[in-house]
């Protein structure tokens, strides 16, 4: 636990509660294999704005066909960096915590959202290990959503993420530690 992420998640404690780990998700600009084939995409999309952009300028055609253009750039420029630089600024503002009585994270861009899934209630925890011991703890399962832009799944389908400690250091350590949490708070309602 560091200050920063101790301090961040504190103010979500109830008074009988008591904090067990908290973290954050792994910092910086983070690009995934899976976002490869949609950057290499979205490249080739500039590269033929760029091009129809010049010859709209030399056709000296108006002005709302250059905006239309500028827009579809705009979008490919996002695609390429700008979805980077706010997932980046996103887990810079992500906090995870377990506490005795339950897993919390707190995030948000604009304002603070935070959600909350009690230790008895957790069905499914599954840990994802990487190298280094970094990886990622999901409670819960994915879901299939219709595809939203920017989605780098098939067309018309979109894994919709279950609630995760996403990029975590040690994380066989914390996944350990919710699951003795789990079965202190099972073994706690039973006695109450």
């Amino acid at each position: 636990m560091s200050f920063e992420t101790d301090r961040a998640v504190r103010g979500e404690l109830a008074l009988d509660e008591h904090l067990l780990w908290s973290g954050m998700p792994r910092q910086g600009v983070r690009v995934r294999a899976r976002d490869v084939p949609g950057v290499l995409f979205m490249l080739v999309w500039l590269a033929v704005v760029v091009y129809w952009e010049r010859g709209v300028m030399a056709a000296d055609a108006p002005v709302a066909i250059l905006l239309v253009g500028a827009a579809f750039f705009a979008y490919g420029l996002y695609f390429v960096f700008g979805r980077f630089i706010v997932d980046r600024i996103r887990r810079s503002r992500t906090y995870y915590a377990v506490t005795d009585q339950r897993v919390l994270i707190a995030s948000g861009l604009r304002r603070r959202q935070v959600k909350s899934l009690a230790l008895g209630g957790l069905a499914d925890v599954s840990l994802s290990e990487g190298s280094g011991g970094r990886g990622s703890i999901t409670f819960g399962a994915a879901t299939l959503l219709s595809a939203q832009p920017g989605s780098t799944a098939r067309p018309g389908f979109r894994r919709r993420s279950a609630t995760a400690f996403d990029s975590i250091e040690d994380v066989r350590r914390v996944y350990h530690l919710i699951r003795e949490a789990r079965r202190s708070a099972a073994t706690g309602l039973r006695e109450a």
